[in-house]
């Protein structure tokens, strides 16, 4: 029997930790802590608060809504949760999601939610460090040259930046999908719906059930509005293939297969 998986965003401090949960799994081995008569959220609470922490599982009590916290330090990340076959109690496994980007090389986003900048960042990747341990950072905007990073709450959409000779400059975002992919889209595949919104507003076509996959074009049609567009798309089970992608300089792919 496949046990059911679902994903959690635990915010209770600033630096989140996302985590796919699975119901009636467990994560043996690799425990940091324990502890009683908590709840599931407080679990995800206390494994937010322990930097070490990248996985729990929370086995129900016998009288239900509190129960046993095990927080883990999984030296394999990537391993998956058990299912617990005992039948004894329920139990809930979660795992720390990875952190995923997606970048555009020599675009300028509009920063009309700027969060703040820092100037003395060395690389593309310690900007995409300072982005994730920001409160409310969905997208960083970096200047290999100036050596600048910006924080952005979300990404609205882009403007080419044409002084590329001095100043090259890349964004990126944040995203928690199976696949994206930046200068491509899925010709191949069926549009279901498109509507104008952020990077971050295409996540509606995911919550449809319609819709597994989108290409978001980083401008609207509308050329009065500074969004982009959300063309929500349809893949059929076991029909993704990354490779028959089509190159689309101004568009972003993203899927969950």
């Amino acid at each position: 029997m496949k046990v059911p998986a679902l994903t959690i965003l635990a915010a209770t401090v600033a630096t989140a930790k996302q985590f796919d949960c699975t119901v009636n799994a467990d994560l043996f081995g690799d425990d940091l802590y324990m502890a009683t008569d908590r709840s599931l959220d407080v679990c995800l609470s206390d494994c937010q608060k322990r930097e070490a922490c990248n996985g729990l599982t929370w086995v129900a009590s016998s009288t239900g809504g509190s129960g046993q916290c095990y927080l883990k330090n999984l030296k394999d990340s990537t391993r998956r949760a058990v299912e617990n076959t005992s039948g004894v109690r329920s139990m809930v496994s979660c795992t720390q999601k990875t952190e995923q980007w997606v970048t555009m090389g020599d675009y300028l986003v509009y920063n009309e939610v700027d969060l703040g900048s820092l100037n003395h960042v060395l690389t593309l990747d310690a900007c995409k460090q300072l982005c994730a341990n920001t409160p409310g950072c969905a997208a960083a905007q970096y200047w290999d040259t100036d050596l600048k990073c910006t924080f952005m709450q979300s990404t609205p959409g882009f403007v080419t930046y044409s002084n590329r000779g001095t100043h090259v400059t890349t964004a990126a975002i944040r995203h928690g999908y199976s696949f994206c992919q930046a200068h491509v889209d899925g010709y191949n595949t069926t549009d279901v719906w498109n509507f104008p919104g952020t990077f971050q507003d295409c996540s509606k076509c995911m919550a449809s059930k319609n819709a597994n996959a989108f290409t978001w074009d980083i401008y609207n049609p509308d050329t009065s509005s500074s969004s982009g567009q959300c063309y929500c798309k349809h893949i059929a089970p076991g029909t993704f293939d990354a490779t028959a992608l089509d190159f689309f300089n101004e568009g972003i792919f993203c899927a969950n297969y």
